[in-house]
């Protein structure tokens, strides 16, 4: 007699199991889907890339840092991508130095704002290399930049005050003029390094900084820590 009772019973716990396995399967068909539609986004960023007009290149840049900013998994080579497209600019150059006036490029500008604003916690074994890269006039203020090679950049009048260099390589860098104030320089590497006349550079800390061989012409360092 207590056989329908047992039959309900067991019919309702399959429905939970039915209904659990349901969700799951919902879940990760929503992942799948998910992850699909980020790479649709990073493909269709990465083809107007090459497109001739700057701000359409402009624009997939700043998708490229969305994606970088909503997935781990897409950063480190988000980072990588935007720091060959900084090196390889080839618009703010003069033969075969950089140009000294102009600002940086507007795809540029975008790209070094992603970088600059990237987690560094997410970057892997990618690393901002921006070697050679003629960033004269550049405003990266506030943006981290740690341990990100600058080696060879030409950053003449750009504008750094209170960004991240900790730890940062700037061998062979031009920072004459450039605006340092409350810049973060913890251990950075600065040989053969140009500094000579920055504005303004109250504040910089440079604990542990390697200046060897560097020319610093008459930089203000006035409230500089330059402990070793």
């Amino acid at each position: 007699k207590h056989f329908p009772t047992v039959v309900s019973s067991l019919a309702a716990v399959a429905a939970l199991i039915f209904t659990g396995l349901s969700l799951q399967a919902t879940r990760q068909q929503i992942s799948i889907d998910a992850q699909g539609e980020v790479t649709s986004r990073f493909t269709a960023a990465v083809s107007q890339l090459s497109s001739s007009d700057i701000s359409v290149r402009s624009g997939a840049i700043i998708t490229l840092g969305s994606i970088a900013h909503d997935s781990a998994y897409w950063q480190p080579g988000i980072i990588t991508l935007l720091s060959g497209i900084v090196r390889d600019s080839k618009a703010n150059r003069s033969g075969s130095g950089c140009r000294l006036h102009p600002p940086v490029p507007a795809d540029v500008m975008a790209a070094l704002t992603v970088l600059g604003q990237s987690n560094p916690a997410n970057d892997g074994s990618a690393t901002i290399d921006l070697t050679g890269a003629c960033l004269n006039n550049a405003v990266l203020d506030g943006m981290d930049f740690r341990h990100a090679i600058f080696d060879d950049v030409s950053l003449v009048n750009a504008q750094l005050d209170y960004a991240d260099l900790d730890g940062a390589s700037l061998n062979g860098a031009d920072l004459q003029s450039a605006f340092l104030t409350g810049t973060q320089l913890v251990g950075v590497q600065l040989n053969g390094a140009v500094l000579g006349g920055p504005p303004s550079d109250e504040g910089a800390e440079l604990d542990h900084a390697d200046l060897n061989g560097a020319d610093i012409g008459y930089a203000n360092f006035f409230g500089a820590k330059l402990v070793h």
